[in-house]
């Protein structure tokens, strides 16, 4: 027999969208915690509001309380997520629900977190306070999904960043990428590498475009190398106010700025004036390369000098033979791996002629060394082939520019091969809006 479900009001939809409203002030600075936010009502009015703003610090739901300034006994609370039941870096926020005598909690979703997961709810229940789940669950996990999917899957969440020609070209036939889109969509981006706080690309696309691949405030500023403050100043940062717990007046400010860099270098091919290592020293950066290169004699000066600067270097193993799309007469970009032609009748197919690092292996230590719960894929069509083989990538954020290019090089799913069209990798689109001049799809993987 099915439970019986929870109904609620046009009233509680909108408190609750209020809610979601408030957590998505903490977009970007919470990790590995979710966004959350709460709203306390009584008498059908609003008495207070807060959300989670910094990891360690205290939830939504403890800064919606402390900042009520009436009793709040009889009041309800709306809550996006499930409220906490144990001690961690802060108390469990279901004591101080039942301290403050509410009588009634609706929760969006229940916390995936298996210590957790509708213990909160039977303990509020328990306490005889009325608790309802359900309203715009929907929304909560769409809100939260780099939350539900590391805490469900134990790695990051990973989002694939694509900008490209309305024909699906990463460049013109010369190499030349600059600008494929409009500096609206580059600034979101820059915005979007701050929300996820890791960007991970290969060497390829390093050797090609020697980029920073930081979140820079606007791109459309020349950064300084040589003035460290000026540099600084380039970074996004957000400004975050925690209050003293035992002195409401007393706010300390935090600027928040937690960001890694990720290259993958099988060969260790990078160069020592690139500048991903001239600004190591102001940006955490972390670059993966092959168990055999570390052992090589030839690589370890290279290896000493590279974390002298400040990056971490960690060897993983090479994973297996994946098939490589690869044109007999196709040119090579800077990692010698092929830029393919569409021609059937020109393609063969072999086991890839690169070393190609164990992805699962190099999640694994961002997640578990670094504590990285979600990565913004910016990279080229071999390794975003990787990924999608591995079935690695859970979102698509597609800058489409208004632009025809043509030919057959850089495509952006070039090595990637379908045979039969039931075999194509599917996508469901979530939204499409314009960017300036450009358009930005949001889409997730079916299969």
């Amino acid at each position: 027999m099915n439970a019986k479900k929870d109904i609620f009001t046009e009233q509680d939809k909108k408190f609750m969208e209020i809610a979601f409203r408030q957590a998505e002030k903490g977009r970007g600075t919470t990790s590995p915690n979710p966004m959350v936010g709460a709203v306390i009502v009584k008498d059908g009015n609003i008495i207070s509001m807060g959300y989670h703003k910094l990891a360690g610090t205290s939830h939504a739901e403890i800064n919606a309380i402390n900042s009520a300034k009436t009793v709040l006994e009889g009041a309800k609370m709306y809550v996006t997520l499930e409220p906490c039941t144990f001690y961690g870096k802060t108390p469990p926020c279901v004591n101080e629900i039942i301290k403050n005598k509410f009588s009634e909690v609706i929760i969006s979703s229940l916390d995936p977190n298996p210590k957790i997961n509708g213990r909160g709810a039977r303990i509020l229940k328990k306490a005889g306070i009325i608790v309802k789940t359900g309203l715009l669950k929907e929304k909560a996990e769409i809100q939260n999904e780099i939350f539900f999917t590391h805490i469900r899957l134990k790695r990051p969440f990973i989002c694939a960043k694509i900008a490209s020609s309305i024909d699906g070209k990463l460049a013109a036939a010369s190499g030349d990428s600059k600008w494929m889109t409009g500096i609206k969509s580059r600034n979101a981006v820059q915005k979007l590498r701050f929300e996820y706080g890791c960007v991970l690309t290969g060497i390829g696309t390093v050797m090609r475009d020697d980029p920073f691949l930081y979140p820079r405030k606007d791109v459309s500023e020349e950064v300084s190398l040589n003035k460290q403050h000026e540099f600084k100043k380039s970074i996004i940062t957000k400004n975050i106010f925690i209050e003293d717990l035992s002195n409401k007046n007393i706010k300390t400010k935090y600027e928040y700025s937690r960001f890694f860099r990720i290259i993958l270098d099988s060969n260790l091919k990078i160069g020592i004036d690139a500048n991903i290592v001239k600004t190591a020293k102001y940006i955490k950066t972390v670059i993966f390369i092959s168990q055999k290169t570390q052992k090589s004699s030839l690589n370890s000066n290279k290896i000493k000098e590279l974390s002298l600067k400040g990056i971490d270097i960690i060897a993983v193993k090479i994973c297996g033979s994946t098939p490589v799309k690869k044109n007999l007469s196709a040119n090579l970009n800077n990692d010698n791996n092929p830029i393919c032609s569409n021609h059937d009748a020109d393609i063969i197919f072999k086991n890839k002629q690169y070393d190609c690092l164990d992805l699962n292996e190099v999640l694994k230590c961002l997640y578990d060394k670094y504590e990285i719960t979600s990565v913004l894929l910016e990279t080229g069509p071999v390794l975003a082939a990787s990924f999608l083989q591995e079935k690695l990538i859970d979102k698509f954020m597609i800058f489409l520019a208004p632009k025809i290019i043509g030919g057959s090089k850089f495509e952006a799913f070039s090595n990637l091969y379908v045979e039969n069209m039931k075999d194509a990798i599917k996508l469901r689109f979530e939204k499409i809006k314009r960017i300036g001049e450009d358009l930005l799809m949001e889409a997730y993987p079916e299969n």
